[in-house]
């Protein structure tokens, strides 16, 4: 399991204001949902949007070639006041590593690159110098995979400091050297992608960038692609954003090839599901042999560690292949579970960790809720098995709450005969639980959800249900409780 996730399970928390999403036939998505509607997500997403308050962003998720759900939120450019939307371009940061080494695995399928050999044997003048061992160790596979012993390096160049970047042969003259002996251990390398690029430039005959163009986003039809070859982000693209709220001046990276691709959340869901039926042999763009290989580690196993373009997790019994971006003004995340037949894909304009793991979770979650770190299905306590049914009031009783605990690994929930979903359960008296549901006639005009605290009084349960809205980009709001009265159904 990455240590990074370790952290941030337990750090969690959550809360939420508008939005615009789009995507998929609306009963199809609604049927995926195991973890209540599409109208719950959307209040889960806009709790952690408001909760750490990004600025714009989008999330999607899709099985196969059929979008599940997709939402951007927020702004696109705020000083324009322009909306972010799912057709938005934004930075991918590190998420151009599993393009690049697509392109790669390109060349090796058409005989033009072998992972075995000696990465040097493409790089003519500008080969790697290995400070340990032999040159011929650092081969192509342990540069995809981060196990060549390469440095790390991460080197940006902002618009307002007109910092010159080298190119290719004045970048490993400073830099291309091991500082380990190659196969001995993974260190993430940026370097190790520029190298990749500059391979698929040589060995296809044409520059990286046009090569991506031409090999994988035009035949995906990726209309919102690019590759950003200067400091000024690509037109139409998602301003980037400090966390303290400033604008990043615009940033040109040396290595490229590792970092400089734009996509938008819908583009990036689709690369996702490219490379899903690749893996499984259905493209004729890429052998299932080498969508196989980007998803095994440097010992040959689909298993926890770095691939050759993805990383792989054990995500609570299911392989969960991703890679993540973070760099001044982004954050990004694509996430696949094979086995699951899921993509997932974030996009933030801000650099911010939690925020991008919350959103991942909440994909991840809402359509394999057994599948995920930071939270469980809700399981409901074993003293209440069984039916509850009763009434939620204020002066007088103003909605119907029934509770179906027949199954406590699979609890349901009612409020005036609509199903709502139940977000968490547990207590041993008190009991506290939270829906994603809603009552008639007493909304706020913005998100909100239902907190129940209840004890045991009188042969049923006596208690308050919160109704808590969620917070706006500009401000909070009040909340109001409610009495709430239930008695076992025989």
């Amino acid at each position: 399991m990455n240590s990074g996730r370790l952290m941030l399970a337990a750090l969690l928390l959550g809360c939420a204001g508008p939005v615009s999403a789009h995507g998929g036939n609306p009963a199809d998505a609604a049927a995926e949902y195991r973890f209540g509607d599409e109208a719950s997500l959307d209040r889960r997403i806009e709790e952690v949007r408001a909760d750490y308050g990004i600025i714009g962003g989008a999330v999607a998720a899709g099985r196969s070639d059929r979008v599940l759900y997709e939402r951007a939120f927020g702004f696109a450019d705020r000083e324009e006041g322009r909306a972010a939307t799912t057709d938005t371009p934004f930075a991918l940061a590190s998420v151009t590593k599993p393009i690049t080494a697509i392109a790669i695995m390109m060349l090796v399928d058409e005989g033009k690159v072998d992972l075995d050999a000696p990465v040097n044997r493409y790089l003519g003048d500008n080969g790697v110098r290995a400070t340990f061992g032999g040159a011929d160790e650092i081969t192509v596979r342990r540069v995809m995979s981060h196990t060549a012993g390469l440095p790390f390096l991460y080197e940006l160049s902002y618009a307002d400091a007109r910092q010159p970047l080298p190119d290719f042969a004045g970048l490993m003259d400073r830099y291309g050297y091991t500082i380990l002996p190659p196969g001995v251990s993974s260190q993430y390398s940026n370097l190790g992608y520029e190298i990749l690029a500059e391979i698929v430039t040589r060995q296809s005959g044409m520059p990286w960038h046009d090569f991506v163009h031409s090999r994988i986003f035009g035949p995906l039809e990726l209309s919102s692609a690019s590759i950003a070859l200067a400091a000024a982000r690509p037109e139409g693209a998602a301003q980037r954003y400090m966390v303290d709220g400033s604008i990043v001046p615009g940033a040109d990276t040396s290595h490229r090839g590792a970092a400089s691709a734009y996509m938008s959340v819908s583009d990036l869901l689709k690369l996702g599901q490219f490379w899903l039926r690749a893996y499984r042999g259905e493209s004729r763009l890429l052998s299932r042999a080498s969508a196989v290989a980007m998803a095994t580690n440097s010992e040959g196993e689909l298993a926890a560690g770095a691939g050759h373009g993805f990383f792989m997790e054990d995500y609570k019994g299911t392989l969960y292949v991703s890679h993540g971006g973070s760099m001044a003004g982004t954050k990004a995340r694509l996430g696949i579970l094979p086995e699951k037949d899921l993509v997932i894909a974030v996009l933030l304009n801000e650099q911010n960790s939690y925020a991008e793991a919350f959103l991942g979770e909440e994909m991840i979650r809402s359509f394999e809720p057994a599948h995920n770190f930071y939270w469980d299905p809700p399981k409901a306590p074993s003293a209440l098995q069984g039916k509850w049914s009763g009434t939620i009031g204020g002066n007088g009783p103003i909605a119907r709450l029934d509770l179906d605990f027949t199954d406590l690994d699979h609890p349901l929930a009612r409020i005036d005969g609509n199903d709502v979903a139940i977000r968490s359960a547990g207590g041993e008296g008190p009991y506290r639980f939270r829906l994603d549901g809603a009552i008639d006639g007493a909304g706020f005009g913005v998100p909100h959800d239902l907190r129940f605290f209840l004890i045991e009084h009188e042969e049923g349960l006596v208690g308050e249900v919160r109704l808590e809205p969620l917070p706006q980009m500009d401000r909070a709001n009040g909340g109001v409780g409610y009495w709430v009265k239930l008695s076992r159904v025989e």
